[in-house]
């Protein structure tokens, strides 16, 4: 609001509304982002230990509480990151969340080891995997993302195992390497759309064209009926002005006219 007054007076609301059953944890939450937004980490912090008292409470805003301590620099904040590495060693999807998260706000950095990696028990859970390779790929730490992604078998994902890897070798300076793990990749994806659909999403976000026109014609041939992807074909070669390609494509969409003999 760019009304003060008017301003004051919703938060005057907000804070009568904390003791409400049922508007208790949105008006807190909302109270923190307030004081986050005007940069009173005090304030959010007064609000953020009110809002994890409430048996409600859930993991983003124990993980919020934290990042708070963290900008602060509380002395609590490694009792509460210890905390969460208990609670997460028993559950995965809370440990794939709590690794994911610390990765992305720098509490993993191999500069700053605050905690043990709270996702280590679980490495063999699909979602902990995604989550530590999601860090290491956003952290730019090519060698853990190489490491991690290295050896193992991720099941029915084997083929992120590899399309990771396989950006792990390039970021390397191993060119090759990396282009035999992405055909392996592939391979490994098969004729299953959702997995290469999800190696499209990589190549799209790794800005890789060449294996982005090569799996839009996979999919294309695999399942005539994805107008989606014909339609990103189309983009893709409008945006970079390959005719060539265009016309390979409209010629599949609209195979040449042959007249019947004696016609």
């Amino acid at each position: 609001m760019t009304n003060a007054a008017a301003a004051t007076e919703a938060r005057a609301k907000l804070e009568q509304f904390r003791a409400d059953t049922n508007l208790g944890l949105p008006a807190l939450r909302s109270l923190i982002a307030d004081r986050l937004l005007h940069d009173d980490a005090a304030g959010a912090l007064n609000f953020s230990t009110q809002l994890l008292a409430n048996a409600q409470a859930n993991l983003n805003d124990r993980l919020q509480h934290v990042g708070i301590l963290k900008r602060l620099q509380s002395p609590a904040l490694t009792d509460q990151l210890n905390a969460l590495q208990r609670d997460a060693a028993t559950n995965a999807p809370m440990a794939a969340q709590t690794a994911s998260w610390m990765e992305d706000n720098g509490f993993l950095s191999e500069d700053r080891p605050l905690v043990e990696h709270p996702a280590r028990q679980h490495q063999d859970q699909p979602p902990v995997r995604l989550a530590l390779a999601d860090g290491y790929l956003n952290a730019t730490n090519w060698m853990g993302l190489r490491n991690l992604t290295a050896s193992g078998e991720w099941g029915e994902m084997d083929f992120l195992r590899l399309a990771f890897l396989s950006r792990a070798w390039s970021e390397l300076g191993e060119p090759l390497v990396a282009d035999g793990d992405w055909r392996s990749a592939v391979s490994e994806a098969g004729e299953r759309l959702g997995a290469l659909t999800a190696l499209l999403e990589l190549a799209n976000r790794w800005q890789l064209p060449r294996e982005q026109e090569d799996l839009l014609w996979r999919i294309l041939r695999g399942f005539p009926d994805a107008r989606w992807a014909q339609d990103s074909l189309e983009r893709f070669y409008y945006a970079a002005g390959n005719t060539a390609g265009l016309y390979k494509l409209y010629t599949k969409q609209f195979p040449p006219f042959a007249p019947k003999r004696g016609a």
